[in-house]
């Protein structure tokens, strides 16, 4: 699902996101109650939160090493690079 929406940006509705889950052959029902549910609710909010409170945060995706933004390419040589 995250590479689907990933180039999809432009299209992140209600519909679209059902449309995704039944195009990978998701339970569309499971699907629809999992995001409804408020725990899923309270954790997008919670990351909404700390990515805005950090100022950094423009986009998606953004990744933090270590408390900071990794401002390099997202490859697996640049991010164990980065790490190491």
């Amino acid at each position: 699902m995250h590479d689907l929406l990933f180039h999809r940006q432009k299209a992140l509705e209600d519909a679209d996101l059902r449309a995704y889950a039944a195009e990978l052959a998701l339970d569309v029902g499971r699907f629809n109650l999992d995001r409804a549910s408020e725990a899923v609710r309270a954790s997008i909010a919670t990351d909404v939160e700390d990515g805005t409170a950090t100022g950094e945060v423009l986009g998606t995706p953004t990744i933090f090493l270590d408390g900071a933004v990794h401002l390099g390419s997202y490859d697996s040589d640049a991010l164990i690079e980065a790490l190491t």
